[in-house]
């Protein structure tokens, strides 16, 4: 994970744009079902997470946020015997206006 504190994400933030329409309402619902989201500093990362027999969904959904995620690649995540778990990303709320 990139690194919250550095000139390029201070940057990248403040020129990210909105978020808005049918896209808007995916992570939402995203969020109500099983994101997992939690608190970074005065920002709170959302974490898209789904087991390892949905990476196609989480490329698919990392592609359609790739404009608003720091990070363009989807992570890995493997259980204590080195076996594939799942894979997962993060997504800042910043400008998401939940009205």
């Amino acid at each position: 994970m990139e690194n919250y504190k550095s000139k390029k994400w201070q940057e990248w933030k403040m020129a990210k744009p909105n978020i808005e329409g049918k896209l808007k309402q995916i992570l939402i619902g995203m969020i109500i079902s099983d994101a997992t989201v939690s608190k970074h500093g005065k920002y709170a990362l959302v974490k898209i997470e789904q087991g390892k027999e949905q990476e196609e969904f989480v490329s698919h959904l990392l592609f359609c946020l790739k404009d608003y995620c720091f990070e363009q690649k989807y992570n890995s995540r493997f259980d204590k015997n080195g076996n594939l778990k799942s894979y997962y990303f993060y997504y800042q709320l910043l400008h998401i206006q939940l009205s």
